[in-house]
């Protein structure tokens, strides 16, 4: 149980947050995403919405691009699947450069602004040996969005409990 006192120190202190270079990140992130998707409507298709795989997968398919997702095995645009045709396919190239920075945009985009609380720092919640025996955190329980404007109260377990909380277990291993 020594573990539980670690979490919960995790939980309670929080993760300070670089407001300026959250921003910047942001900026970055949006202006990529911005750039690709200009970039695929410009030279690929105006009309297309490059994020809905139902429009995504028969343009592919035309380009000689046809993969089926590992689980499901049906066709997919999911980025681990078509990147072998990343040198081949100039479409693909696009395409993943597109989907990596609107995966940025969303992930880690402009909402995280809301999870930063008064003081400065974006407090999660975790959940210890979840049915896979591995430790989980983020919005545990509550809708996202909900009450993200209020200041964190930690005294208040009802308010705790149905706030928005961020899978900072997510955020990739950059230098940055």
């Amino acid at each position: 149980n020594l573990f539980t006192r670690v979490m919960a120190y995790i939980e309670w202190s929080g993760t300070l947050m670089n407001l300026t270079k959250l921003q910047e990140k942001i900026r970055e992130a949006e202006s990529r995403e911005w750039i690709a998707l200009k970039k695929l409507r410009d030279e690929f298709g105006k009309d297309v919405n490059w994020a809905s795989s139902q429009q995504v997968i028969p343009i592919l398919k035309k380009f000689g691009v046809e993969e089926l997702h590992k689980k499901t095995k049906k066709p997919t645009k999911d980025v681990k699947s078509i990147i072998k045709h990343k040198d081949r396919v100039p479409l693909v190239a696009a395409l993943i450069e597109y989907s990596e920075a609107a995966k940025d945009c969303n992930a880690f985009g402009r909402r995280w602004l809301h999870f930063i609380q008064s003081d400065g720092r974006v407090h999660t919640r975790y959940k210890q040996f979840t049915a896979a025996g591995r430790t989980s955190c983020g919005n545990l329980m509550g809708n996202k969005g909900e009450d993200s404007a209020k200041r964190f109260d930690p005294f208040n377990i009802h308010y705790v409990e149905t706030r928005p909380f961020p899978n900072v277990q997510q955020i990739p291993r950059k230098g940055d």
